[in-house]
């Protein structure tokens, strides 16, 4: 396999090209079930004044007080409107390192629960985080907390599971990274699973020889944490030392955790936290099939799994 440089590569904000570019190809099926999708209703605000005095009093008081409305309007939005490192932004997390795969990087290992907690301490400016670090398709979003009952500070090389789609695009945003999408830019088709050429999280598994796994062509069962690893459970992330490929550094590309990746399936007629979502890489409970660098799965936009996990492109 290819040795390549493991270096930190700071946010160009290709991201935020990303924000309105899913594309929708065909239609896929989820191996895990998710929780269904409310419709998000606008709220509607109108103001009108129906006075149609001209007395001098009355002008007098008007203009007041839309001079006093307009001073607490001009106030200053506080909370975090950046990426990691920013003000009130909280300090960028120590890690995951960065692989330099020539035209894009990728990150050595899953995001861990440290790593995660991190982002989960800030507290956005509402603006920005409706504006800029979320994508239309989750607006409603509010809260990054994971569905699990972990608590901040345990077991911090584990990696982070139940999180969504829009939990792991707005982490990885906030971080300096982006969700792997296409090696052009932008997102992955939905049904462009196995392109070298096109594909970052497909290239950066089969590596340089196109492998069917990450650590070669024939399926190892305790290589990667897989069903066979008979181990039950996530494990602490770079914990299978087999586990490495298509380049040299990269773990855990097969097994422990299915990662969200930058390829929905916008269907019409859907809610958009129904929106069926690529996740790749099989997790600790899969056979040989599902743990294959070219495996496709899905799972809507909304939901959540302890099975499912993060991993940023840069």
């Amino acid at each position: 396999m290819l040795a390549l440089a493991c270096v930190r590569v700071p946010n160009p904000n290709a991201a935020a090209g990303d924000r309105d570019s899913e594309t929708h190809d065909s239609q896929g099926s989820d191996d895990l079930d998710g929780p269904g999708s409310d419709d998000i209703a606008d709220e509607d605000s109108a103001g009108t004044d129906t006075d149609a005095d001209t007395d001098t009093d009355t002008d007098t008081d008007t203009d007041t007080d839309a001079d006093e409305t307009d001073t607490g309007e001009t106030g200053t939005e506080s909370g975090c409107a950046g990426m990691c490192g920013e003000l009130d932004c909280g300090a960028c997390p120590d890690g995951p390192a960065v692989i330099d795969l020539g035209t894009y990087a990728i990150d050595a290992t899953e995001v861990t629960r440290a790593q995660y907690f991190a982002f989960v301490e800030v507290d956005f400016a509402p603006s920005y985080l409706s504006d800029e670090l979320l994508p239309p398709a989750c607006a409603w979003k509010q809260d990054f907390s994971p569905a699990t009952d972990l608590v901040p500070g345990s077991s911090p090389t584990m990696p982070i599971n139940g999180v969504d789609w829009c939990d792991a695009w707005a982490y990885c945003r906030w971080s300096g990274g982006r969700l792997c999408g296409a090696v052009s830019g932008g997102p992955s088709t939905f049904a462009q699973v196995a392109s070298f050429e096109n594909n970052e999280w497909y290239r950066a598994c089969v590596g340089p020889s196109e492998q069917v796994y990450p650590y070669g062509e024939a399926y190892v069962g305790t290589a990667c944490n897989g069903g066979d690893a008979d181990l039950g459970a996530a494990a602490a992330v770079a914990s299978f030392p087999g586990c490495e490929g298509g380049y040299v550094g990269v773990f855990d590309l097969s097994g422990n955790l299915w990662e969200w990746t930058h390829a929905c399936d916008l269907r019409s007629g859907l809610n958009t936290r129904e929106h069926p979502c690529r996740i790749r890489g099989g997790s600790f409970v899969d056979a040989a099939i599902n743990l294959r660098c070219a495996t496709p799965n899905a799972f809507d936009r909304a939901a959540r799994s302890d099975r499912i996990g993060i991993r940023c492109c840069h």
